[in-house]
């Protein structure tokens, strides 16, 4: 799966496409007040890390400049006016996560809802099949790989093979 198709199911999942991009304020935890942004539900903290990340990497443009001098609630109204810097910020995590799971979609959808820094190492079948986000990539992964036509005689859903 490509970064771009991995990022469509994880928009699904974390904002129904884009529609609920109100996201609940975490109460414990190292996101502890603060809430995910945007149609794929980044954490402040972790669109601050992956600001450094290209600043190391030498791309820190007027986008990450900006960025680095916002506050949360503020970051939160940039990403949703800029969708094309959103857009840049999940596709680099989306990398990260699928660098790290060494391309196991499952593990990487796993890690984009419990810590992009987990190693892939330290979970298992077990933490994957407990895991609701999991569920609902598996799910919607399966959905969107088969094409949903309208049969004519009785109007059910088909799926294509």
């Amino acid at each position: 799966m490509d970064k771009e198709k991995f990022l469509e199911l994880i928009r699904q999942i974390e904002s129904s496409g884009g529609k609920n991009v109100d996201h609940r304020t975490m109460a414990s935890g190292l996101h502890k007040g603060q809430a995910a942004m945007g149609e794929y539900g980044i954490m402040p903290k972790t669109a601050e890390e992956f600001v450094n990340r290209r600043k190391m990497r030498g791309q820190f443009g007027p986008d990450e400049a900006i960025m680095a001098q916002l506050n949360p609630k503020e970051l939160k109204e940039f990403l949703a006016e800029q969708d094309r810097v959103e857009q840049n910020l999940a596709g680099d995590i989306a990398e990260h996560v699928l660098r790290r799971s060494g391309g196991d979609e499952d593990k990487a959808a796993y890690m984009w809802n419990m810590g992009h820094n987990k190693k892939a190492s330290s979970i298992d079948d077990d933490s994957l099949e407990a895991s609701n986000y999991v569920d609902k990539f598996r799910k919607l992964k399966k959905m969107l790989s088969g094409k949903k036509t309208m049969l004519a005689d009785n109007g059910d859903m088909e799926e294509e093979q």
